[in-house]
């Protein structure tokens, strides 16, 4: 265990042996258990409607990856598609009252990570672009070392949380009000597909401004989404836009994953965070 661990607890603990109950079990009179693990998720339950599965939850149970989850994950027509992440979350959940979708981003993340440490290796190989000398190099990442950090305290940051599980402060410049929320799988999914959309259509990026739109609920207790729209590009100046995507850091379930990158041909050094995508679940050296 990892002194980060040591510290906060392990993302996933001891294993057991539950009977499949998912798309993947075989269709026979065989009937095998598969291991499971549990993994501790950054939102520790807090954040979720009363009514979700993971309401209160600090842990949740995914099984080890057979084979059959890899044919989720190199199965091109799912890659070309952008869900063969979604698949493979939805078929490593026990809990088939969970929507994979429904998770919130940073306990997907803890998700992942788990699986691709206890299915693969804790070393994660891969080649990254070093933007001082420009050349492509090997860096490996330790998985062991990634942590959920304590969550802040908020009455110190005089952000308010309110009973819907959401947050309310005040912008420094406007004076405005904001309240935000967490995003989930849908957002994801939403915000991909609309900057896709964008793209196809050769329209602008919007990247900032559709990321506000949609962890934005009310402005001055105003939720009418045109209201909403027009202080995002009429009345939110910069520097409160970078602020609210500051205070959404800060209130975020954290699972901090940096760690430092240092080129092997100059020495170049800089703190890069894993990017969760088909590839970190295959390592360099087996392709």
């Amino acid at each position: 265990m990892s002194r980060n661990q040591d510290r906060i607890g392990a993302l996933a603990s001891e294993s057991s042996v539950v009977p499949i109950n998912s798309p993947i079990q075989p269709q026979s009179e065989i009937s095998f258990g598969i291991p499971t693990e549990y993994v501790e998720l950054p939102s520790r339950g807090k954040y979720y409607p009363n009514d979700h599965p993971l309401y209160g939850q600090e842990k949740i149970e995914i099984r080890f990856m057979t084979a059959a989850h890899e044919n989720i994950l190199t199965s091109n027509s799912y890659i070309e598609e952008g869900v063969a992440l979604e698949k493979l979350l939805t078929a490593l959940i026990v809990d088939s009252r969970i929507d994979s979708k429904s998770i919130l981003s940073k306990d997907r993340d803890a998700i992942f990570l788990a699986a691709r440490r206890t299915n693969i290796d804790h070393e994660y190989h891969r080649k990254i672009f070093c933007p001082a000398c420009h050349k492509m190099v090997q860096s490996i990442y330790d998985l062991n070392q990634a942590f959920i950090e304590p969550e802040p305290e908020f009455s110190k940051l005089n952000i308010e949380i309110t009973d819907k599980n959401t947050f309310i402060f005040k912008l420094p410049r406007s004076g405005l009000v904001v309240e935000l929320r967490l995003l989930t799988g849908y957002d994801e999914d939403y915000i991909a597909n609309t900057t896709k959309m964008r793209k196809k259509n050769n329209l602008p990026e919007a990247k900032v401004t559709i990321f506000l739109e949609r962890i934005i609920l009310s402005i001055d207790g105003k939720t009418d989404p045109n209201y909403i729209n027009l202080c995002i590009n009429e009345r939110i100046t910069s520097f409160d836009s970078k602020y609210i995507r500051n205070v959404y850091k800060l209130v975020s379930p954290s699972l901090n994953t940096t760690q430092k990158f240092v080129c092997s041909n100059c020495k170049y050094e800089q703190d890069m965070e894993v990017s969760f995508s088909v590839d970190f679940f295959w390592p360099e050296q087996w392709i």
